[in-house]
């Protein structure tokens, strides 16, 4: 009974809040959404200490009431001593219906309260629901089906997007973020950050966000700081906490404010922010919160546009963080491997594919590849070396810019000469260049334009057949026509293919 009793009390906020709207519970795409909240954000970001709050709602509040207490809290906090270079987004908790949200919420709070895993937490959100007499409908077996699993932290839309297209991007950018939680906004604030906290590099991205609860169901802040306001008053969270079995009591109250027209004393805009103690303790909570953060800084942080080099040995590398900033469009890929052959692969922030080399590669590849910087984030770039010696050079353009790597165009010339002939087919770096035919009755020949990255390349003659003339005879068979590689200001004096068939030199 307790427990019903608990899910009641949740009830009882969503129904007394909706009863003051005729506005209808709407369903609308978060990232609309959120460019509604970006654009009404402070665009002074400085790249050197980027804030972000992000307001998590309660359960079942229609979109009007999200943007009432989103706009209420950032008016707030801008007034009172205001927090410079900030920006101010939403984690949009969407309003499921009573009995979806709901069972969500007992199970949250099971979670919260030291169930062993997901599925035990819905297990005990079932026996709420099944004990012989309440509610045992198809929509509840639906419901309990659908969230019964021990990885349901990952399939819950809502999470999945607060983490996946919100915190983690911003945190990937060297934000700090604070996060504004009320009522079951506070469960999907610690879930995220828990979350979070064990990704790879998790401990550190973490570090970056901090969690300030009001109106809080939860028996713990996750982020550890323990900075919370719950009034003596709201009957939501005191129903919660007097129902609830000593292991899944939610946090204490903290202050009394009197009651308003907020007949709960549970709503944010309603009843918190009508007072001035309230406010000034929270922008106190955020400043300091934020004062404690630490940026994430992956280490080696690879910023787009910048070349990347290694030689010697098998060099490579592992995971190493490619920053491409905000803004979305196609990126282009430069790699040079020379003659070792080498491999990369680019992955997104899920480890999603983005570009590679599909295996081990020689000389010059250029990719594209269409970034979201919502959806991809920084990027992982892994490379390979196949043999002691690889020397490799990269570059990963930043969105929309036409870059790569620096390289030099050259024209290779094959004299016409009095006693030799060749043929052959000119390969540098393993790439086919050129069908080439000089010599004797043959003239010269050129295979212009070719463009190489400045290094040691190899140059090979394949297929080569070379024949002599019938004055070729003795002393006068050993002068070679000449080969040479021109880039416009200097000339590069190459082997002969008379008597060579590959080699290596420096361009």
């Amino acid at each position: 009974m307790k427990h019903l009793l608990t899910l009641a009390a949740l009830a009882l906020s969503f129904n007394i809040q909706a009863a003051t709207s005729e506005f209808d519970v709407q369903f609308v795409d978060l990232d609309d959404y959120q460019v509604a909240a970006r654009m009404a954000t402070s665009n002074a970001t400085s790249l050197a200490d980027k804030k972000l709050i992000v307001y998590a709602n309660g359960m079942n509040n229609p979109l009007e009431q999200i943007t009432r207490s989103f706009n209420a809290l950032q008016s707030t906090l801008m007034a009172q001593n205001p927090i410079t270079n900030t920006e101010y987004q939403v984690a949009y908790n969407y309003s499921e219906g009573i009995m979806t949200q709901g069972g969500q919420v007992l199970a949250q709070h099971f979670y919260d309260g030291g169930a062993k895993s997901w599925s035990d937490a819905w297990k005990q959100a079932a026996w709420a629901f099944f004990h012989p007499g309440r509610f045992a409908t198809e929509k509840v077996l639906e419901i309990i089906s659908n969230y019964g699993n021990d990885d349901v932290f990952y399939t819950d839309n809502d999470l999945s997007i607060h983490i996946n297209n919100l915190y983690l991007p911003k945190i990937n950018n060297q934000y700090k973020v604070v996060i504004v939680a009320h009522s079951q906004g506070n469960f999907y604030a610690n879930l995220a950050w828990e979350n979070i906290q064990r990704m790879p590099e998790g401990v550190e991205k973490s570090k970056a966000m901090g969690i300030i609860g009001v109106a809080v169901p939860t028996t713990r802040m996750a982020d550890g700081r323990n900075r919370y306001i719950t009034n003596s008053n709201d009957l939501i969270m005191n129903a919660i906490r007097s129902n609830s079995s000593p292991a899944y009591k939610n946090l204490p109250a903290t202050h009394t404010y009197p009651f308003t027209s907020d007949l709960t004393g549970h709503g944010l805009t309603d009843t918190y922010l009508q007072y001035a103690s309230f406010k000034s303790l929270l922008n106190s909570y955020v400043t300091q919160t934020f004062s404690e953060l630490v940026p994430y800084q992956a280490d080696d942080t690879i910023t787009c546009g910048q070349a990347l080099s290694r030689s010697g040995g098998y060099e490579g590398l592992t995971n190493l963080p490619y920053y491409l900033g905000e803004e979305d469009g196609e990126v282009m890929v430069s790699f040079e491997a020379f003659h070792v052959p080498d491999s990369y692969t680019i992955k997104n922030q899920h480890g999603q594919t983005k570009a590679s080399s599909n295996g081990l590669t020689s000389g010059f590849s250029f990719k594209r590849f269409d970034y979201d910087y919502q959806h991809d984030g920084t990027l992982r770039v892994n490379v390979s070396g196949s043999a002691s010696g690889t020397v490799w050079e990269m570059m990963v353009g930043c969105p929309n810019q036409n870059i790569s790597i620096g390289r030099t165009s050259y024209d290779f010339h094959f004299e016409n000469h009095s006693m030799w002939t060749c043929e052959f087919d000119l390969m540098i770096d393993g790439d086919f260049k050129s069908h080439i035919r000089a010599g004797y009755n043959v003239g010269w020949d050129t295979a212009p334009d070719i463009y190489l990255t400045p290094g040691e390349h190899e140059v090979t003659y394949a297929n080569k057949h070379c024949t002599a003339n019938n004055l070729c005879t003795g002393s006068s068979c050993s002068f070679e026509f000449g080969a040479k590689a021109v880039d416009g200001w200097r000339t590069i004096t190459l082997p002969s293919p008379v008597n060579t068939n590959s080699f290596k030199q420096n361009f």
